[in-house]
C-alpha cells in the first residue's frame, strides 16, 4: 500500500495570488493632474519644447503680466492666488500695482520682436531613457521579493515608486538642459532651468494604479 500524499502548499496560492496583483498594477511617473491644469501644462511645455514664433505686442505684454504675476510666492514657496482688498480674485492686469506694470511694460518691450521659441528640456522621457536599466533591475529585485514571500505586492510596489522612481526624476530635473535664454536668465536671476519656487519639481509624483486594460475585479479569480 502506497503511503498516503501530503500535500503542503507553503505559501505557494499567496504568492501566486500576490503576483497576480503585480500582473494588475502599474506605476505612473510625471506631473499628475488634469489635462488643463496649469501645472500640467507648464511641465508639457518643457517636456516637449515648443514652436519658434514672434510674438505681437498684446502677446508680449500678456507674458510680461504671467512673469510679474508668478513671482509672488508665499514665504513656503508655494503659489498664492492674488486677491484685491475685498477680497474678490484679482484681474492679471488692472490689479498690478505701478511698479508692477512697469516692470511688465518694460518686460513687454523686451520680447516683442523677438523669435521666441521654449526648447525641450526633457525631465521625464530623457531620465527614463538613460536610466531603463536600473528601473528594471529595481522591478526585478521586486518581483523577486514578492515570489520568496518577503513582501506583498502593494508595498513592494510603493516602495518602488516612493523610495526609489520620485528620487530619479525629481534629481534628473536639476540636470535638465540647456540652460535658460539671457533674458530668462535676467528675469529669474539663475540659469538653471525648470527650477524656480521648486513647485514643478515636488509635483513630479511616482503614483501605483490600475494597470491600463487590466480587467481583473477584486475577489475574481
Amino acid at each position: 500500500m502506497s503511503p498516503p500524499i501530503e500535500d503542503r502548499d507553503l505559501g505557494f496560492t499567496e504568492m501566486l495570488a500576490e503576483l497576480k496583483k503585480l500582473g494588475g498594477k502599474q506605476i505612473t511617473v510625471g506631473v499628475h493632474g488634469t489635462e488643463g491644469s496649469e501645472l500640467v501644462k507648464i511641465a508639457t511645455i518643457h517636456e516637449f519644447g515648443t514652436r519658434a514664433w514672434r510674438p505681437s505686442w498684446k502677446q508680449a505684454y500678456f507674458l510680461a503680466v504671467q512673469i510679474v504675476r508668478t513671482s509672488h510666492l508665499d514665504e513656503t514657496g508655494e503659489w498664492v492666488e492674488r486677491r484685491t482688498a475685498s477680497g474678490r480674485r484679482a484681474h492679471l492686469h488692472r490689479d498690478l500695482k505701478a511698479d508692477e506694470k512697469a516692470l511688465a511694460f518694460a518686460i513687454a518691450r523686451k520680447l516683442r520682436g523677438r523669435t521666441l521659441q521654449i526648447p525641450e528640456r526633457s525631465f521625464l522621457r530623457a531620465p527614463f531613457d538613460a536610466a531603463r536599466d536600473k528601473i528594471q533591475t529595481a522591478l526585478d529585485r521586486t518581483i523577486g521579493q514578492v515570489i520568496d514571500n518577503k513582501v506583498a505586492a502593494d508595498e513592494a510596489l510603493q516602495q518602488v515608486a516612493v523610495g526609489f522612481l520620485e528620487p530619479l526624476f525629481q534629481k534628473a530635473l536639476l540636470r535638465v538642459q540647456p540652460p535658460n535664454a539671457p533674458l530668462t536668465i535676467a528675469l529669474k536671476k539663475s540659469s538653471r532651468p525648470l527650477v524656480d519656487s521648486g513647485r514643478l519639481r515636488q509635483s513630479i509624483r511616482a503614483v501605483v494604479g490600475p494597470a491600463r486594460g487590466a480587467f481583473e475585479t477584486e475577489g475574481q479569480p
